[in-house]
């Protein structure tokens, strides 16, 4: 079980990184593309990458409680 929600954690992780120096990058071009806009809001990133990695653990909880209690000669058997 702590092996897929480890992975999951890992990706989950690159994703949120990857997703807020994509937001840095388009919150400085759209700044100075539209009058008005404000500079890069942390509070907001923040909620939406607590709330994308919370929305992950618990997508990846369900399989990792299915393999965590799958006898591991039934599985062998299967493959």
């Amino acid at each position: 079980m702590g092996m897929v929600l480890r992975e999951t954690a890992l990706v989950t992780a690159i994703g949120i990184c990857a997703g807020v120096l994509a937001a840095l990058a388009l919150t400085a071009l759209l700044r100075n593309m539209f009058f008005g806009l404000s500079g890069f809001e942390v509070l907001p990133v923040l909620a939406a990458a607590a709330v994308i990695a919370i929305a992950a653990v618990l997508a990846a909880l369900v399989p990792a409680w299915r393999a965590a209690h799958v006898d591991p000669t039934v599985a062998l058997r299967i493959e």
